[in-house]
């Protein structure tokens, strides 16, 4: 683990994609703040809460993750496969601790990526709309009990659920790219299967973006069937992929 540890902290890819983050999620405040004369409240003008008209910058961020994840480190195993380094560490570690903590680091590292920028953007919505009042649901709304005046009641608890809820489902996703480069080893060939399954699981009924938006109008259970199925089957394919990689004749 400590290998992967100093490896992560002279990744400059890594960092580029932080500073990324930080500035689509910053982008997307400043629009949101240009649209109206008014500011928002900023439990509303959050990143995930998608009150910008268009929804440019998430568009440019959650519909592209997978871009953003091979950037960060979800693309290392097919960068040990070109270089030839992937049979040194195996040699040097064991397959089974080699691969264990690199989808380990890969899970951590995307996690808190995504979540400290997160934070971050809740905190510049905090100072920049802290005198804000304007909310698109309005200062009298009448829902009955339902899960959205649940979370307008608890907007703060709300949000960061949702961000921890976000970052874990990216974790695992960041790992499932991972465990696809354990069968193709070339990262357009890993990249184009993942962007592929990323764009099918935006579709339908069960799209993972409700995942990602507070205050909308799904319930709790709706997100939470959507989470776990997405989950379930992503970490069941990555199990699949892990197990057939450990059986391979590296050598």
């Amino acid at each position: 683990m400590e290998y992967y540890y100093r490896r992560l902290l002279s990744n400059k890819n890594y960092k580029i994609t932080f500073i990324i983050l930080f500035i689509i999620m910053t982008s997307d405040l400043i629009i949101l703040n240009r649209q109206i004369p008014e500011l928002f409240q900023y439990n509303q003008s959050t990143f995930l809460a998608g009150n910008s008209f268009g929804h440019y910058m998430q568009m440019a961020l959650l519909w592209l993750l997978p871009v953003y994840l091979m950037l960060s480190t979800s693309s290392w195993f097919c960068i040990d496969c070109k270089n030839q380094t992937h049979k040194i560490l195996i040699l040097k570690f064991g397959k089974k601790k080699y691969l264990k903590f690199y989808l380990l680091t890969v899970f951590l590292s995307n996690f808190f990526v995504f979540f400290i920028n997160f934070l971050i953007n809740y905190l510049l919505a905090f100072i920049i709309n802290n005198s804000g009042k304007f909310s698109p649901y309005g200062i009298n709304f009448n829902l009955d009990g339902s899960d959205l005046a649940l979370q307008l009641n608890h907007p703060i608890i709300s949000n960061l659920i949702f961000i921890v809820i976000t970052c874990l489902l990216i974790g695992i996703f960041s790992v499932f790219i991972s465990c696809i480069s354990f069968i193709f080893s070339k990262i357009s060939y890993t990249f184009f299967v993942a962007m592929l399954i990323w764009l099918l699981l935006l579709t339908g009924d069960f799209s993972v973006m409700l995942i990602f938006q507070p205050f909308a109008e799904y319930s709790f259970s709706y997100i939470g069937k959507i989470f776990a199925f997405v989950s379930v089957g992503i970490v069941t394919l990555s199990v699949f992929l892990y197990n057939y990689r450990i059986k391979l004749d590296e050598i």
